[in-house]
């Protein structure tokens, strides 16, 4: 008889733990619902679901869901047999979940801390870290969108003070795609650097700035202008430049002016050449030089 009425007891408990039970006031409910338990949730999502009244599939009502356990639906994907911490606004909506997912998801931990955009959780942890992206390709992978600041990767004592990257725009072609620099505040008239996107996916051409205002720009091709951001020659200055000393490497020395056998023109011939032509043989007239310059060789 013992036996029979102990197998009843279990009987009993299981059907009841397979069906929904309440147990304690309406202040402070327990629920036991398909061998799952909720703490002030009457619907139990997991192995053990706590949060506060009214939260989850009960109806809106704002509150924190915890849930150890089980498996879990993200919306498109089922996870489960770790943690899920959820947060709902009063409306009902989800606002502030936190995932431990099982192995099965390629994901170990993910935040999205309000607002989110589109739905693209804040945080993704998968390996890979991802900021504001669920499909990060980098140990560090930041998702910013145009006139943000990525990342701020340094800040003085003076907090306002700060080394940031900043993402501009891709669009249109040969513009300003991102900026590394300093900044006061929002103020970005400090020294940075620009890295400008090509004519295509490649081909791209660097700034170096300073009071905000670029000052040195180096092309595709390598040319460098200093003063001017259309560079003509691997070094091109618009402005006067001052030297301690000035090296000109010849391939070729004039010393064969000098050879028995040089062609070289008497006075008369260079007396007529300077009639005729206004300037001096093997050198370059001032309407030449004023367009093409002066080679020092």
């Amino acid at each position: 008889m013992k036996k029979l009425l102990f197998l009843g007891a279990i009987l009993c408990v299981t059907l009841k733990l397979n069906a929904q039970t309440q147990v304690g006031g309406s202040t402070s409910p327990i629920y036991i619902s398909d061998q799952k338990v909720g703490i002030g949730l009457n619907i139990p999502q997991a192995q053990l679901s706590l949060g506060s009244w009214g939260v989850g599939n009960s109806g809106p009502s704002g509150g924190v869901q915890l849930r150890l356990g089980g498996e879990f639906n993200t919306g498109t994907n089922v996870y489960g047999k770790k943690l899920l911490i959820e947060g709902y606004d009063n409306d009902g909506s989800l606002t502030y979940p936190i995932y431990f997912m099982d192995e099965n998801s390629n994901v170990d931990f993910w935040i999205r801390n309000r607002p989110a955009e589109n739905g693209v959780p804040h945080m993704f942890f998968a390996g890979n870290i991802g900021i504001r992206t669920n499909n990060p390709i980098a140990p560090l992978h930041i998702v910013s969108g145009n006139q943000k600041y990525s990342a701020i990767l340094a800040q003085a004592d003076e907090e306002s003070f700060q080394f940031y990257v900043k993402t501009l725009t891709s669009q249109p072609v040969n513009v300003e795609t991102f900026r590394l620099g300093l900044k006061h505040q929002n103020d970005e008239n400090n020294g940075f650097i620009s890295f400008y996107r090509g004519g295509s996916s490649c081909g791209g051409f660097l700034g170096f700035s300073t009071f905000g205002q670029e000052r040195v720009r180096i092309q595709s091709n390598g040319y460098v202008g200093i003063g001017t951001d259309t560079p003509d020659y691997l070094l091109d200055v618009a402005g006067t430049m001052r030297a301690k000393e000035i090296k000109v490497n010849l391939n070729d020395g004039p010393d064969y002016v000098f050879e028995d056998d040089y062609d070289l023109k008497s006075l008369d011939e260079v007396d007529q050449f300077i009639k005729d032509r206004k300037h001096l043989p093997g050198i370059p007239s001032a309407k030449q030089m004023e367009k093409d310059g002066v080679g020092l060789a």
